[in-house]
């Protein structure tokens, strides 16, 4: 199944598609823009985006305590850029909290059936 999320197309594992997105971008551009590890996922473009545009604003205008007035958009360019990104992060996380959540109750069906077993942890039987 695919579908489209944000404007990519997403196949399989709900994480599958962070790695594919942001290994598009060059290491050196993550790190000139400071982009911290885990910001490296689906929605990196639309943080360097901000990123960049806070760097080339006046930094009395983007930082935190402007972006919390509330006629902040007649103020900072760079707001709809870290709203674009906001909008996106919140999107990614939700997606997989509820692909965890549908796992969750799909597992606890199966322990409810009888269907379901607990995977064994591995040993580390180094004695042989």
């Amino acid at each position: 199944s695919t579908q489209s999320t944000w404007g990519y197309k997403q196949k399989g594992q709900p994480m599958e598609k962070d790695f594919v997105i942001s290994a598009k971008i060059h290491p050196s551009i993550l790190e000139s823009y400071d982009v911290p590890y885990i910001y490296r996922d689906a929605c990196v473009q639309h943080y360097i985006s901000w990123m960049k545009c806070a760097r080339e604003s006046p930094h009395i205008l983007e930082n935190d305590i402007v972006y919390k007035i509330p006629f902040v958009s007649s103020l900072s360019r760079c707001y709809a850029f870290k709203n674009t990104w906001s909008q996106c992060e919140n999107y990614r996380e939700d997606e997989v909290y509820d692909e965890l959540k549908k796992k969750y109750h799909n597992d606890l069906q199966k322990m409810r059936k009888g269907v379901y077993t607990i995977p064994e942890a591995p040993t580390n039987n180094t004695n042989t």
